[in-house]
């Protein structure tokens, strides 16, 4: 009997407790619900963005011409060369469009330019880095669904 006031006190205690415990959790699954439904829209306006960086990726690609053509320098080799100050008879100008070959010196004959003009134009000292970079917008289409062909010759 001395400890039945005591019980009943902890009893409505633990009604009380339930009872907001009860409403915390409603509270708490409203901003769940909440929180998911906003998810869902963030995640449909990501979709609609990707769809349309896809389209304007596409449209960059057409614009700067669906056939492009790059050539690149390879380094000038020891073994290329005949004597210590020979250079090499192929140059990349310094526009980076374009590549010029100069035939070799013939005694008494001015030597010839040819000129070739290309999209791009890589120098010797370009690394692979620099070519990636150049042709990473076409990795990217074929990501998105594109199709690509890249072709190479030769050896790098």
């Amino acid at each position: 009997l001395v400890y039945a006031g005591e019980v009943e006190l902890l009893k409505q205690t633990i009604k009380e407790m339930e009872k907001d415990h009860g409403h915390g959790k409603d509270s708490y699954e409203r901003r769940i619900s909440e929180l998911e439904g906003r998810l869902h829209e963030e995640e449909q306006k990501v979709f609609q963005m990707e769809g349309e960086r896809r389209k304007l990726q596409n449209t960059i690609q057409e614009l700067r011409g669906n056939v492009r053509v790059f050539a690149r320098l390879r380094p000038f080799l020891p073994n290329d060369k005949r004597g210590p100050d020979e250079e090499s008879a192929i140059t990349v100008n310094v526009d980076g469009l374009s590549m010029s070959i100069v035939d070799p010196n013939k005694e008494g004959q001015q030597r010839k330019e040819h000129k070739f003009t290309f999209d791009k134009a890589f120098a010797a000292h370009q690394g692979q880095e620099e070519v990636f970079q150049e042709v990473s917008e076409f990795v990217q289409s074929a990501l998105d669904g594109f199709n690509v062909t890249l072709f190479s010759y030769g050896q790098t």
